[in-house]
């Protein structure tokens, strides 16, 4: 799928015309990289009365993220009795796709961070 963004303006002069191209296509490839869309190719056009952003091979949907999600070092997550502490129940509060099962520290080095691979589906 191609896609096609045509910008009105008042009148350019041709002495921006390349410097504008640049801004506008760059501007475009990162705005689709930050935004997990996945494309072929990004050019960009300009005539005196408007500029526009031509998107080769657009993906229809966002590509799924997967992150890690960084909480506390054991010591602070987990009390002398394995319990979670206010640490590592509130990174379970603030992230709510956390089970209370993950909250684990018996198997855990004192040196270690609470992590967990977190997924989202693109739009």
């Amino acid at each position: 799928m191609d896609y096609l963004l045509e910008i009105g303006v008042e009148e350019l002069p041709a002495r921006l015309a390349e410097q504008l191209i640049d801004q506008l296509q760059q501007a475009g490839e990162k705005m689709l990289k930050e935004n997990r869309i996945d494309f072929e190719r990004v050019a960009a056009f300009t005539t005196p009365r408007r500029m526009t952003l031509y998107v080769e091979g657009i993906a229809a949907e966002q590509a799924d993220l997967v992150e890690e999600v960084k909480g506390p070092p054991r010591k602070a997550a987990f009390d002398q009795s394995d319990q979670p502490t206010k640490a590592a129940t509130g990174l379970r509060a603030a992230r709510r796709f956390l089970s209370p099962a993950w909250l684990c520290g018996q198997h855990l080095p004192e040196s270690m961070f609470l992590r967990k691979n977190a997924s989202r589906a693109g739009r």
